[in-house]
């Protein structure tokens, strides 16, 4: 009869004492429990030491071979190890006093736990980001050289990077290599061509719904649709309003009190149109409902202050139709 012990791996240190007590529990012959007693100690294997010399060994050998980075056609399944390990990795390397000190990713992050809100804040605006580049890293997406250029430009636009100088003390204060930086905007390139695809915006209405900003959109988009298609400006054109598509994009970003966009067929598509006309259509309809709203606003104005006139008016023709009455009745008499 075969025996098997079932014993905890992550605790076993290789004493081999769990196989002596199964010898003498299963009723192993005295004299041959004491020969096993007495090899043990001196006698046992240890596989892992054994795997781990033999694996530096090939290691040593393919390395004076240069036979180059191995290749495979497996690849490794996503697990909660996995996720553990990325969470935990990763460390901050400084200088303080003549020594070197580390600090782990995670010590760092503690600091914006404590912050409460700061950090539900953070950790959702991060989260698009995490689960587009795992989609990307999964479907071996590459973002083109023109775009990741483009993106870096606007990036250093924005922190006011426009220095070699300035842009290193950036990457030293955030710990970044030249190549992790470009390696950021790589991914800030595939954010920017994921958020233009329209496939987001089902799932943006959900999130405005979840939000409780869906109504509020829907309610002047309505209006917007309603006051334009009334007076014939749903598919007003420049020329219809008197205007140039220069003053036209002006106009709009200065209520976004923003300068003009210099690359407008970006922007656009940054904002998910097809194109930079798809773009001025809808700029020229919230211009055409400004002026639409401007009117009806002049008009309520008009009535408000005409109104008293126009009780005036009222109760003075009252009183002279009641006088001309009374004059009827004092001459009947």
């Amino acid at each position: 009869m075969s025996v098997g012990i079932l014993y905890d791996a992550t605790m076993c240190i290789g004493c081999k004492q769990c196989e002596q007590g199964c010898a003498a529990e299963n009723g192993l012959p005295a004299p041959e429990l004491d020969a096993l007693r007495a090899w043990l100690p001196h006698n046992r294997i240890d596989q892992k030491r054994q795997d781990a010399l033999a694996m530096l060994r090939l290691m040593r050998q393919q390395l004076a071979a240069n036979t180059g980075p191995k290749r495979v056609s497996y690849h490794l399944e996503h697990t909660t190890f996995w996720d553990d390990l990325m969470r935990s990795a990763g460390a901050l390397t400084f200088r303080e006093s003549g020594a070197t000190s580390v600090l782990t990713t995670e010590t760092l992050l503690d600091e914006l736990r404590l912050q409460g809100e700061r950090y539900f804040r953070v950790r959702e605006q991060a989260l698009p980001r995490c689960l587009v580049m795992g989609e990307a890293g999964r479907q071996g997406e590459q973002a083109p050289a023109a775009a990741i250029e483009q993106t870096e430009r606007r990036f250093c636009a924005a922190h006011g990077l426009d220095q070699p100088e300035t842009q290193q003390r950036w990457l030293e204060d955030n710990h970044l290599t030249r190549a992790q930086f470009e390696e950021l905007m790589r991914g800030e390139a595939i954010l920017d061509r994921e958020r233009s695809r329209r496939a987001v915006s089902w799932q943006m209405l959900l999130h405005l719904r979840l939000t409780g900003e869906y109504r509020a959109l829907y309610d002047r988009a309505r209006d917007k649709q309603s006051r334009l298609e009334a007076v014939g400006r749903w598919d007003a054109r420049l020329e219809n309003v008197g205007l140039t598509e220069e003053a036209l994009f002006r106009w709009y970003f200065q209520g976004l009190h923003s300068p003009l966009e210099t690359n407008l067929p970006q922007y656009a598509s940054r904002l998910g149109y097809e194109d930079v006309n798809d773009f001025a259509r809808a700029v020229l309809r919230e211009y055409c409902y400004a002026r639409e709203i401007e009117r009806a606003a002049t008009d309520s104005l008009c009535l408000a202050e005409a109104a008293p006139l126009r009780d005036h008016q009222h109760a003075g023709a009252e009183r002279a139709s009641e006088l001309s009455k009374s004059q009827t009745e004092r001459s009947l008499l």
